[in-house]
């Protein structure tokens, strides 16, 4: 039994499919997304071992695998990764990221906060591994799909769900100009044949409400006691300016108006502006 078969043999089918199928025959972007448990990030840790650290690319193009933070990476990801290529075949600088895998260079980063995306900037993208994407800032991820210039970059990710208006959700999996480019692989607890019966149904009975519907069923949904959850209707509720009421903003257009701003700490700073016609209060 060879080494790959031996990595591979515990997966399930869709698992199993997405390891052995060459970079060459993904696209540009694949998102694992799921339920926990369901084998997304060790997936990325077998794809990573049988053909992303062989995938080649141009002379100045670079390798990244990407987390929260450092840390989080380390934790979650490279470990087992180190367990099942064995000290041989790696050696890894936890203080400045750079890893060497199989004698090909990666640089390991965080991208926890709006200010990450510098870390980026001016490299040439050819390769991304990213664990735990949808926490990462949008400037981030913005960021390198722009750095991803070579022919046949690839960028591979996984994540829980978050809320359905996630940039992540709305702007990248749901967006129409993605989709000739991008996969999504949808993953539940069923889909990794290594949890036993018990196990899994002491994992579901674990989460109720929102987290059941996110981490056991895969859906994307926004958390409970949400401002105006049940009565939220995106076709109602929304606006922009060419349907905003004319003259709102202007003298006697509205009987009040005040700002309310969130300076933000370990995220973006958020300002809002609101004018009350009377009737209707609208937030830009």
């Amino acid at each position: 039994m060879s080494d790959t078969e031996l990595i591979i043999k515990p997966f399930g089918r869709k698992a199993h499919n997405f390891v052995m199928r060459p970079p060459q025959e993904d696209k540009r972007y694949t998102v694992l997304v799921g339920s926990v448990r369901s084998s997304k990030t060790f997936c990325l840790d077998a794809k990573t071992i049988v053909h992303l650290s062989r995938y080649p690319l141009p002379p100045n193009a670079k390798r990244l695998m990407l987390g929260t933070t450092k840390q989080t990476l380390y934790r979650n990801v490279l470990i087992d990764l180190f367990s099942i290529v064995g000290k041989a075949n790696y050696s890894y600088n936890q203080s400045t990221g750079e890893l060497f895998l199989f004698g090909k260079q990666w640089f390991c980063l965080g991208a926890k906060d709006e200010a990450s995306y510098r870390q980026i900037l001016g490299i040439t993208v050819g390769l991304s591994v990213g664990d735990e994407v949808v926490e990462y800032p949008k400037s981030f991820l913005a960021q390198l799909f722009m750095r991803m210039s070579p022919a046949g970059a690839r960028f591979y990710g996984s994540t829980n769900p978050s809320n359905p208006y996630c940039y992540l959700k709305s702007e990248v999996i749901d967006n129409k100009e993605f989709a000739p480019d991008l996969e999504v692989i949808n993953f539940r607890l069923d889909d990794n044949p290594n949890i036993d019966a018990r196990t899994k149904a002491a994992i579901v009975a674990s989460q109720t409400g929102t987290y059941r519907l996110r981490y056991i069923l895969g859906e994307w949904v926004l958390q409970e006691g949400a401002v105006y959850k049940d009565a939220w209707d995106p076709e109602e509720n929304t606006c922009t300016n060419k349907t905003m009421p004319i003259g709102l903003k202007g003298t006697g257009g509205y009987v009040d108006r005040w700002y309310a701003v969130d300076p933000g700490v370990d995220h973006p700073q958020a300002t809002y502006e609101f004018y009350d016609d009377g009737t209707t209060v609208y937030v830009t």
